[in-house]
């Protein structure tokens, strides 16, 4: 049973994640030809701030998993999940701080509401 679940996952994975890119693409093609209602075109906006790497939170989250494996190391399974999701936690939680910090930098007049 097990030697059949994995691939077949697998395939499922793969298959939802081109349907995903596929459809997507579908929707900036429409949008770019301007076929789309105007008030669902910032539904397909990029909506991070370009400013800010995305992969400065994901380096963290990873940075924070993998604190959460070494310090659990020596523990039982169910704390080293939860030294996982901790510190994973607490990486998106710096990256926060770090990307107000750095728009707040560069735009110092949007803070002084």
């Amino acid at each position: 049973m097990e030697d059949t679940l994995v691939p077949i996952s697998l395939f499922l994975a793969i298959a939802w994640v081109i349907k995903t890119m596929s459809d997507n693409r579908v929707k900036r093609t429409l949008v770019a030809k301007e076929k789309v209602d105007p008030a669902l075109v910032s539904l397909l906006q990029n909506s991070g701030d370009p400013r800010i790497p995305a992969a400065l939170k994901w380096g963290l989250v990873l940075l924070g998993i993998g604190l959460g494996l070494i310090v659990g190391q020596r523990y039982s399974e169910e704390i080293k999940i939860a030294m996982i999701f901790i510190f994973g936690g607490l990486a998106l939680v710096l990256y926060y701080i770090l990307a107000s910090t750095l728009l707040r930098r560069e735009n110092p007049e949007q803070t002084q509401s």
